[in-house]
């Protein structure tokens, strides 16, 4: 089974359920909440190298993230 996360919060919680339960998990950022990019202290170029530090930091091993989404491009 795969967890999805919608946002940066929900990709952590995501990772940290999938390795309790031993499932999988994504990382990624739902464009309906696409604002958090601009909301987020450091602004989108720092909200997308958190993301892509939680993907690099759980690559292995139970709980790992296994795909990137949501990432879909919002109208």
């Amino acid at each position: 089974m795969i967890i999805t996360g919608g946002s940066l919060h929900e990709s952590r919680e995501a990772l940290h359920l999938a390795k309790q339960l031993g499932f999988y998990a994504t990382v990624g950022c739902h464009p309906t909440r696409a604002k958090q990019f601009d909301d987020f202290k450091g602004g989108p170029t720092a909200y997308l190298a958190a993301l892509d530090r939680l993907i690099e930091e759980n690559l292995a091993g139970k709980g790992r993230a296994v795909a990137i989404g949501e990432c879909g491009l919002g109208a």
